[in-house]
């Protein structure tokens, strides 16, 4: 096939890159939900957590004069836990490695050197992503799912290694006849219902609930039940409960919650597919996040070199090392020296684990049985 000279010689200029699918997967909670707090750093991947429970009960009366009552210790258990691990690399051939050291060429030595950028920023992204999604489906299902591949999914189905936060039972689907009858209703007392689930709350932990976490189908039901309708007029009259009905948004403090829309969390997976999370009847309530007795994210330590000395001796190799806490990454070069064509690669991981400190602190309900 013959090319004509401008074919074979001839060169498309580049523009600036565009960006034809956002990076990142939405972040909808409050920022509390996805921030590591330093008390919860820790050597390696594991660590015991110790739990105490504090007493509500009253102290006795006796005869005035007479010996005081005997009362026991409050007690004291711990709880092993294991964190997650990730860690991916990226190559760079020696093609681009020489390009990028080609200081004769600066516009050739730019342009590959953004590429690598941007590949590099994609990785840590990556990492973002995970810790991300897996507070979403922690918060959604009480538990955290890996297929065989080690990758996060949304749901049980596929689930190689599961991560059982321990939820329990009375705090799930109906909350053990909390939730008596669906709010597809527009007669079921939603507001009763979320009366009764703040009351268990506060005599099963004494932790509050603050946060409303609700699936798309939820706001539906809402904005057609009664006594939600009657609820808002008599709060703020008409005009509030019209602008309600035509906006969509739940009022702020509506029934003392503070309510988060998450019908849009989602991840894609390797193959590219988008993995909703959270359900459309799904209602979660959470107490503050802020508060460290019942929520906070594990931040283990990885060994990281911080420079190849391949002269050194065994021992002295130790110095090259560092422990770096949550999410790391480094570079390093292969080549013939150990068997492997000239490249780069650039290695990026976290250690981390987001945790319901107090799962009976947590209810994941469905709201329409």
């Amino acid at each position: 096939m013959a090319l004509s000279i401008e074919e074979i010689l001839g060169f498309v200029p580049l523009t600036k890159a565009i960006e034809t699918v956002k990076a990142g997967v939405p972040k909808l909670l409050p920022p509390a939900f996805y921030t590591r707090k330093p008390e919860f750093r820790v050597l390696g991947d594991k660590t015991r957590r110790i739990e105490t429970a504090g007493t509500r009960k009253n102290a006795r009366i006796v005869p005035y004069g007479a010996p005081g009552r005997q009362v026991d210790h409050l007690p004291l258990s711990g709880r092993d836990v294991r964190l997650i691990h990730t860690e991916e690399k990226l190559m760079f051939s020696h093609e681009l490695f020489m390009q990028l050291r080609e200081y004769e060429n600066y516009t050739v030595m730019q342009k590959v050197s953004e590429e690598a950028r941007r590949q590099v920023t994609a990785m840590a992204t990556r990492q973002d992503n995970l810790l991300t999604s897996a507070v979403h489906v922690m918060l959604a299902t009480g538990k955290l799912y890996f297929d065989a591949d080690c990758s996060l999914l949304a749901t049980s189905s596929g689930a190689d290694l599961t991560i059982d936060y321990g939820v329990p039972a009375n705090n799930l689907n109906q909350a053990n006849g909390a939730i008596d009858a669906s709010w597809a209703l527009a007669t079921t007392n939603i507001p009763g219902q979320l009366k009764t689930i703040r009351q268990r709350a506060r005599q099963t932990t004494g932790f509050p609930l603050k946060y409303a976490l609700y699936g798309k189908n939820v706001m539906s039901h809402m904005l057609r039940n009664d006594f939600v309708k009657n609820h808002i007029v008599s709060l703020g009259g008409a005009d509030r409960a019209k602008s309600f009905l035509d906006t969509g948004e739940l009022p702020s403090k509506l029934f003392d919650f503070e309510w988060v829309p998450m019908n849009e969390t989602f991840f894609d997976t390797e193959a590219g597919n988008v993995t909703e999370i959270w359900g459309d009847d799904t209602l979660v309530l959470t107490p503050d996040p802020n508060d460290v007795n019942v929520y906070g994210i594990y931040e283990g330590s990885t060994p990281v070199p911080t420079k190849f000395d391949l002269s050194g001796d065994l021992m002295g190799q130790w110095a090259n090392w560092d422990h770096k806490s949550g999410a790391y990454g480094y570079g390093f070069p292969q080549g013939p020296w150990n068997g492997q064509p000239l490249g780069l690669f650039g290695v990026y991981g976290d250690t981390f684990l987001p945790s319901l400190h107090n799962p009976s602190a947590y209810y994941i309900l469905d709201v329409t049985p």
